[in-house]
């Protein structure tokens, strides 16, 4: 059997700032001042930049209903740069805070982890029996996390993680915790033994399966990620989604599925387990704060970010709820 090779091409050639400009205007772009758009292409990227106007691309017509619109080069009318330029930094500050939010939550969670199984062991990081090792899986990526700690431990600058490495035969989980990235904390949980898991959701207040904090954690790792390596978000489809029961805690209406998969689950997950440990914190009135200056553009609406009916209603019903019941 014989296949066909889709030939590849060749990267398109290098170009100057002027000729970006070129290339924008000559598809329809307005640029208000080329000198400042000339500047912001050198601070920041046309290709980062070309993902927040690619929604002002014109679509081809299409005569299939289940498959999108293939994007042209050519813009829509009205497309100006300096939107999408104030829209990259709306998007910039919305993932400032997100990171802000999963960072506070990954600290609460690297204290609990350390304190529940600390109490049975001080190295219960590195002993198999707190682990589901018994399957070949969750066995393979054990060995990866203590491969992956070993690293983090022998290359480490900071004086804390030297003098415990050099006095003592292995560094307590308490320490550990200290060196782990969130990426190591969600597999650090999905691995261990269920009751271990258990101890750590009760602390959360999170009474159905524990199945839930897990993929939650794995969701928020991958949106840290984006939030370190300046991706947009604003429009991102998350995965895997966020499990409606995670957010029980802040009865809400039922969430669709389209929902669970945008901007807006992010936001609750992150809220749901703030609320979980933190009594007074501000964290949603700031977001709802950048949510609302969201530029006026056509097709950057609140509904690409998974909320429905185009607006924050049931943020500002959290907020309501929240802020009321600590007044009271």
């Amino acid at each position: 059997m014989s296949y066909y090779v889709i030939p590849k091409k060749e990267p398109k050639p290098h170009k100057t700032y002027q000729q970006q400009i070129d290339i924008l205007v000559s598809r329809g772009m307005f640029i208000k001042d080329i000198k400042r758009a000339k500047r912001k292409l050198s601070h920041i990227g046309y290709y980062r930049l070309s993902g927040y106007w690619y929604i002002a691309r014109k679509e081809a017509a299409n005569s299939n209903p289940n498959k999108l619109n293939k994007r042209l080069d050519d813009f829509q009318e009205g497309t100006i740069f300096e939107d999408f330029y104030n829209l990259y930094l709306f998007d910039k500050d919305i993932r400032l805070h997100l990171f802000c939010g999963i960072e506070r939550i990954e600290n609460y969670l690297k204290a609990i982890i350390a304190y529940e199984l600390g109490k049975s062991n001080p190295c219960a990081h590195l002993n198999k029996n707190f682990f589901k090792v018994d399957k070949p899986k969750y066995n393979h990526k054990f060995a990866e996390y203590r491969k992956k700690l070993e690293s983090k431990i022998v290359n480490s600058k900071d004086d804390f993680i030297k003098w415990n490495y050099e006095n003592y035969k292995n560094i307590p989980i308490w320490v550990a915790t200290e060196i782990w990235d969130f990426g190591m904390l969600s597999n650090f949980y999905q691995i261990l033994k269920h009751n271990y898991q258990q101890s750590i959701c009760t602390r959360l207040g999170i009474t159905d399966s524990t199945k839930h904090l897990e993929n939650c954690l794995h969701t928020l790792n991958i949106i840290r990620n984006k939030c370190a390596h300046n991706s947009r978000l604003w429009n991102y489809s998350v995965k895997p989604p966020i499990s409606p029961r995670l957010l029980n805690n802040l009865e809400i209406d039922s969430l669709q599925d389209y929902s669970l998969t945008r901007l807006k689950a992010v936001i609750l997950a992150i809220w749901s387990l703030t609320t979980r440990f933190s009594k007074n914190s501000d964290w949603l009135i700031k977001m709802v704060k950048l949510l609302e200056q969201k530029p006026n553009i056509p097709n950057v609406n609140y509904y690409n970010m998974g909320f429905f009916n185009n607006d924050l209603k049931v943020l500002y019903q959290l907020l309501d709820k929240y802020y009321c019941t600590q007044t009271n």
